[in-house]
C-alpha cells in the first residue's frame, strides 16, 4: 500500500473515533427567584449552563412547555456559562422550562406562573360556567367577585360592591347570584344587584312573608331546582326555601343545635349549623350537617330527612350530582370525599389545605377553594393531577 493512502486511512480513522466521542452532558441551573412569576409580565430567567465540567459558552435558548403549547426563548450570553432570556409567559398554570444548548437540551425548572389580572385575596365560593371556559369566584376578604379564564388563568373582576361575598350560583334565567352579610343577590347584566331574600340582619324571623322582608339565620351555601325555589344553608341550624313568587318557609331545622329527626318531616328536625347545600332538579336536598359531621338528604317530595353519610369532621362544601353521588369537602381532610349512590366511598386529591368548597364540572374534574393557601385547585378527573387556577 503506498504510504500516503496509509496515511490517509489513518488520519480518517483518527478523525472517526473522534467523532464517535460523545458529547459532554450539559447541566442548568436557573438562579432567578420564581414565587411572583405573572403571565403577561415580563420575567428574566438567569440560568448557568454547564457543558460537562466546563462553563457552556455556545448558542442558547430556553423551552417552556404549558397548558398552552410550547414556546421559545432566544437566551442572550453574559460570560461563559451565564445567560439572560426575557420569558413573557402566555398564560398562568404549570410551566415546564428547558435549556436547548446547540442540539443538546437539560431539564432547568417547573414554575407555577400566576394568571394576569387583580390579586383575589380569599377565593371561597366558585361557579363553573363551562360554555365560556370561565371559573367564577367569591372573595370571601373584598367587596366582589372575580371571572377567571380556564385557559390562560386571567383573571378580572365582574362586580364589587358587596359586603364579603362568600358563596355565588347560578339560578332560574342564567342570572348569577350572590350571597353575602346576611343578602341573598340577584346579579344583573347592566352591573347592579337586585335583593332575593334577607334584610340584612341576622335571625329566623319572617317566615310567610316576602323574603326580603325576613331575618336569615348566617347564610351559607345556596341552590335552586329545576322550579325556581331557592333553598338557603344557614348557620343557624336549618334550611330556608324561598319560593319564584319571593315567600319564604323554614324547609329544615327547628331553630336549635343538635341531631335528631331523621325518617320524620325535615321541618321536625335539628340540624347542627349546616354551612351547605346542594339542591337536585326535583327539590332533593343534600345538606352538609356540619356541627353534626353528617350528610343528609331531604327528600323532594315527602320533605323526610335522612342521613346518607356519616364519619365525616367538618363538612362545610358539597356538589350533589344526578346520579345521586356528590362530593364533600371536609374542612379537616386533605382532599375531597366522592360518595357513591351505594355509599361507597373515593379520595380525590391530597395535602389540601382546609378546603371548604367544591364544584364539578360536566367532565367529573373538581374545583375546591382552599381556606389557608387562599387558592383554588382543579382536580383532573382522567389523571387526578392537580393545578393551582387561583393563588394570591
Amino acid at each position: 500500500m503506498p504510504r500516503f493512502v496509509a496515511a490517509l486511512f489513518a488520519s480518517l480513522a483518527v478523525a472517526s473515533a473522534a467523532s464517535a466521542t460523545p458529547e459532554a452532558r450539559i447541566t442548568a441551573r436557573l438562579q432567578s427567584p420564581t414565587e411572583a412569576v405573572t403571565a403577561g409580565r415580563g420575567w428574566t430567567a438567569i440560568v448557568l449552563v454547564r457543558d460537562g465540567k466546563q462553563p457552556y459558552s455556545g448558542r442558547a435558548s430556553i423551552l417552556a412547555r404549558g397548558d398552552l403549547g410550547r414556546w421559545t426563548y432566544a437566551a442572550r450570553r453574559a460570560r461563559p456559562g451565564r445567560y439572560r432570556a426575557r420569558i413573557v409567559f402566555p398564560g398562568g398554570g404549570l410551566w415546564t422550562l428547558q435549556v436547548r444548548a446547540g442540539r443538546r437540551t437539560a431539564r432547568l425548572a417547573s414554575i407555577d406562573v400566576r394568571g394576569a389580572g387583580p390579586r383575589i385575596s380569599g377565593p371561597h365560593g366558585v361557579e363553573i360556567a363551562e360554555e365560556h371556559g370561565d371559573l367564577l369566584v367569591a372573595d370571601r376578604e373584598g367587596t366582589g367577585f372575580f371571572e377567571v379564564n380556564l385557559r390562560t388563568r386571567a383573571k378580572k373582576l365582574v362586580s364589587s360592591g358587596f359586603d364579603h361575598p362568600m358563596f355565588l350560583n347560578f339560578g332560574p334565567g342564567g342570572f348569577l347570584y350572590v350571597v353575602d352579610a346576611g343578602r341573598v343577590w340577584r346579579f344583573e347584566p347592566d352591573g347592579s344587584k337586585t335583593p332575593i331574600a334577607g334584610n340584612g340582619t341576622r335571625g329566623l324571623s319572617g317566615d310567610g312573608g316576602q323574603a326580603t322582608a325576613a331575618q336569615l339565620g348566617g347564610p351559607g351555601d345556596f341552590a335552586f331546582d329545576a322550579a325556581g325555589n331557592l333553598y338557603i344553608s344557614e348557620y343557624d341550624n336549618g334550611v330556608r326555601i324561598v319560593t319564584p313568587d319571593g315567600r319564604i318557609a323554614t324547609l329544615a331545622g327547628v331553630g336549635r343545635e343538635g341531631y335528631s329527626g331523621d325518617g320524620g318531616r325535615a321541618r321536625a328536625a335539628e340540624f347542627g349549623a349546616p354551612h351547605a347545600l346542594d339542591v337536585l332538579p326535583d327539590g332533593t336536598v343534600f345538606v352538609a350537617d356540619s356541627h353534626n359531621g353528617v350528610i343528609r338528604r331531604i327528600d323532594g317530595a315527602s320533605r323526610v330527612v335522612t342521613t346518607v353519610a356519616d364519619g365525616f369532621s367538618a363538612p362545610v362544601g358539597i356538589d350533589a350530582r344526578a346520579d345521586g353521588s356528590f362530593y364533600v369537602a371536609d374542612a379537616r381532610l386533605d382532599h375531597i370525599v366522592r360518595v357513591a349512590p351505594n355509599g361507597a366511598r373515593t379520595a380525590h386529591g391530597r395535602r389540601l389545605d382546609v378546603p371548604v368548597t367544591v364544584a364539578a364540572d360536566s367532565r367529573g374534574n373538581l374545583y375546591v377553594s382552599e381556606l389557608e393557601r387562599r387558592t383554588v385547585r382543579r382536580i383532573d378527573a382522567r389523571t387526578g393531577r392537580m393545578s393551582v387556577i387561583v393563588r394570591p
